[in-house]
């Protein structure tokens, strides 16, 4: 309706539509200086990374330590074959691999220490405890199918076999605190709370997933209650939990971890290293989106 003067009249509210977000854009380049000539006649396998520097882990079995932009600052040849996973304590003093070769390695950067252990079939996934340098503590597992345990006793180091019999061991993390221990088999991640000598959770692999070898689990525990789980085109969030009322008791662990929210992608997860209170926000959007 047109008012006198032939204009027409404000509405109280906007009717423009609201533009859509951008998505962030990330910046990147890639890895020059002696990355170049490492790879030149290997290929890389693997990559851990640092606040402070990346270790990079190779089919000939080298695990070469980088500072962020690619130059070489040591080099170890533990393995003779490939390697398959890396690990950093949280101080950057000790790198831990494993290999194709049933061999597992703990090096450390600052004083020549260094620790190899055989398991004599190829190892798949390796996790230094945050604390390694104090605790002497790491978790390993491979295609015997058992979940290995190795810390430091009055006699040296020994092994625990702490669970066995469900397939190849995939993918393993130790909690900031070391009280948890997540790993991934054909079936799922599985939760040992290494306090109570108990595994206290199970975490299913996302129905339809293809197979498990085709697409490698990825965990990170990024506090000690929160537990980030990638898999194929899913991100899972599993959080810790207490039952009876929150109590625990010596006798008695009430602490499990179950997942909170489920995160469908449209790529494979290759990699998880992010802020939870982020996958929280993308956790709240999937969820609005639904609705």
């Amino acid at each position: 309706m047109l008012v006198r003067d032939g204009r027409q009249p404000k509405s109280e509210k906007s009717e423009e539509p609201e533009e859509p977000e951008e998505e962030p854009l990330l910046r990147y380049q890639r890895l020059g200086a002696d990355v170049t000539e490492i790879l030149r006649d290997d290929h890389a396998t693997c990559l851990a990374c640092h606040p402070k520097f990346l270790a990079l882990g190779t089919r000939a079995g080298v695990v070469a330590v980088l500072d962020l932009n690619g130059n070489e600052i040591r080099r170890f040849s533990p393995h003779s074959a490939a390697v398959n996973d890396l690990c950093i304590d949280r101080s950057g003093e000790f790198v831990g691999s494993c290999s194709e070769d049933g061999t597992v390695a703990v090096s450390s950067l600052y004083d020549g220490e260094a620790s190899t252990h055989w398991y004599h079939r190829p190892v798949c996934a390796i996790a230094l405890d945050p604390e390694y340098p104090t605790r002497r503590v790491f978790a390993t597992g491979g295609l015997t199918g058992q979940l290995v345990l190795n810390a430091k006793g009055w006699f040296g180091a020994k092994d625990s076999t702490l669970h066995a019999g469900e397939g190849p061991v995939r993918a393993i993390d130790i909690a900031p605190n070391g009280s948890l221990i997540a790993w991934a088999n054909d079936l799922g991640v599985k939760v040992y709370d290494a306090q109570y000598n108990k595994r206290v959770s199970f975490v299913d692999r996302p129905s339809g997933s293809p197979a498990a070898e085709a697409f490698r689990c990825h965990l990170r525990w990024e506090t000690e209650t929160e537990l980030l789980i990638g898999w194929a085109d899913s991100i899972k969030i599993g959080r810790r939990a207490w039952h009876a009322h929150g109590m625990r008791t010596a006798c008695a662990p009430h602490a499990h971890v179950h997942h909170a929210c489920v995160l469908c992608m449209r790529c494979c997860v290759y990699a998880l290293h992010a802020c939870v209170c982020c996958m929280r926000v993308c956790a709240a959007a999937a969820h609005t989106c639904a609705e």
